[in-house]
């Protein structure tokens, strides 16, 4: 496995076109990128923060992904103390902060740090991905996604498109459980998303977008170790995204026999 120092992210968040005062909404795995050869893997989340808050200042805001599907299946959702799952030990140390807001979806909230946290997270529409939500704040704000050591398939905001598209290939599911507010106070919510149609069993593959958004000069890249760091914005992404599933519904879908690209 590859090693790298850990100071090597702040040159790559410059490389990348960050700056003072951006909004990130930040996808990271990591473990990609080797072991750092200055600090614990424990360590590194903090390192990384602190090189991404020199860059985009106090005035700038970074935002996670802290999903957790378990309401999915009847568990009790606490914003304060419900962990993310399989969202990257970076989200985990953004949620955990103590000036964190988190936005109200239990399924896929978003975890948001910095002078308009409050604006991001304060939506509570029934979908992740409706108007006001967290998502579509990042995008009308045209956030920078950041994709740390992960691919394309990582981004979340194809799910928004793929909602406003009203894909084939997904539907709408409600689920309900309970729900603590202001960590005291309890009550059943119903909440809902647009869920893959498990008959038809999609897989999604995001990952050709990249070449696009590189000849459109609209991609940013650098390499620490063995893992990649870009960046686009948000109405780039989405724009790209829309325009695609537009002319095929299934382009992102890699197990339909029609053409995925």
């Amino acid at each position: 496995m590859q090693r790298y120092n850990s100071s090597h992210f702040y040159d790559a968040f410059l490389n990348i076109g960050l700056q003072k005062g951006d909004v990130v909404l930040v996808h990271n795995s990591l473990f990609s990128f080797g072991i750092p050869s200055d600090l614990t893997l424990k360590e590194l989340s903090e390192s990384i923060y602190e090189q991404l808050r020199k860059i985009i200042g106090d005035e700038g805001t970074i935002a996670v992904p802290t999903f957790n599907f378990d309401y999915c299946k009847g568990a009790t959702f606490n914003s304060a103390k419900t962990p993310s799952k399989n969202m990257g030990v970076f989200s985990e140390y953004v949620r955990l902060l103590p000036e964190s807001k988190r936005s109200k979806h239990p399924m896929q909230s978003i975890s948001a740090v910095g002078p308009i946290a409050d604006l991001i997270t304060k939506g509570d529409p029934q979908s992740a991905f409706g108007e006001n939500g967290a998502f579509d704040m990042l995008l009308q704000i045209n956030a920078k996604i950041v994709l740390l050591g992960t691919d394309y398939n990582a981004a979340s905001f194809i799910h928004l498109v793929e909602e406003r598209n009203k894909v084939p290939y997904r539907y709408w599911k409600p689920f309900s459980a309970p729900y603590v507010i202001n960590d005291n106070v309890q009550e059943q919510r119903s909440y809902k998303m647009y869920v893959r149609d498990l008959e038809t069993n999609p897989i999604l593959n995001m990952n050709f977008i990249e070449e696009i958004l590189r000849d459109k000069k609209t991609l940013q890249k650098t390499q620490i170790g063995g893992g990649f760091i870009h960046s686009v914005k948000a109405m780039d992404y989405v724009s790209l995204a829309d325009e695609l599933i537009k002319k095929n519904p299934y382009c992102f879908v890699s197990n339909h026999k029609t053409e995925a690209n």
